[in-house]
């Protein structure tokens, strides 16, 4: 179940902090590109590992020891949440470039409104 929640979460943050990231004039679209293809490769990985999870939950599919499933349960659930936090680093990063080029142009109050800050 804290699989499951985990991987909602790194799509809700996805969502939210792309949808900032996009409207936000601090970046270039190359940029902005770079943060798709960090997303897309995220997202994949956590997909990946959601389907790891069903095949050995999946008594059917797959016949192993209990304690083998165990050991891989343990390991999707370590990488989806090393992926949750990596993508909040990498939001927080973004985040932080912003609010440096905003400075620097004397923008900082829109970069507040934008993230809530």
């Amino acid at each position: 179940k804290d699989i499951i929640e985990q991987q909602v979460q790194i799509v809700r943050e996805y969502q939210a902090a792309w949808a900032l990231f996009r409207q936000d004039k601090n970046f270039t679209q190359e940029e902005l590109d770079y943060m798709f293809e960090v997303y897309t490769g995220m997202i994949e990985e956590s997909g990946k590992n959601i389907d790891q999870l069903f095949l050995v939950v999946n008594a059917f599919v797959t016949q192993m020891s209990d304690a083998k499933r165990l050991e891989i349960i343990d390991g999707v659930s370590a990488s989806v949440e090393q992926t949750l936090m990596d993508l909040k680093e990498f939001n927080e990063e973004n985040k932080m470039i912003s609010l440096q080029r905003a400075v620097e142009q004397g923008e900082i109050d829109y970069v507040k409104k934008l993230y809530g800050l």
